[in-house]
């Protein structure tokens, strides 16, 4: 069981690691790639999303604890949070996609109209590396606690 704490919980670290660079909301039209939102500026871009910060921590002190530290059913539960911080994290970032709209305007020459659109941006890979990420971590949580029910870890 130390093995899989250790296991899940450092992949789920390397999981979110890996999510940074990439977009976790992007906008479909590719003339404002240079906006698509990435997990730094989802993580305060809602109420909901800044869930994702104490997750990435909690994350980061599962990983350390499992390798280095005493180890009790605490660490479970110190990873079930962080897996439920993370999911509701993505889960609010997805919902709040309808607030970062960009919206553009312009003037047709040819025609003499004016022109102009709506882009809303959408979940990208990003998003579901995090969510990966909580469910590994859950997976380390559920096989921790449950591993004696009851029953106390001597080390």
């Amino acid at each position: 069981m130390i093995l899989t704490a250790r296991l899940t919980a450092t992949a789920a670290l390397l999981l979110l690691i890996a999510a940074v660079p990439v977009p976790v909301l992007r906008y479909r039209n590719r003339d404002f790639a240079a906006e698509d939102i990435g997990l730094a500026e989802a993580a305060v871009a809602s109420p909901g999303g800044l869930l994702l910060i104490p997750g990435f921590l909690l994350t980061v002190a599962c990983a350390v604890l499992a390798w280095f530290a005493w180890r009790s059913r605490v660490w479970g539960w110190l990873a079930g949070t962080a897996s439920l911080l993370l999911l509701g994290g993505a889960i609010s970032t997805v919902w709040a996609a309808g607030s970062m709209v960009i919206m553009w305007d312009g003037f047709d020459e040819e025609r003499g109209l004016p022109i102009g659109g709506m882009e809303v941006p959408e979940p990208s890979w990003g998003l579901g590396i995090v969510g990966l990420a909580a469910i590994v971590l859950a997976i380390g949580a559920i096989t921790w606690l449950f591993r004696h029910p009851g029953s106390r870890s001597r080390r």
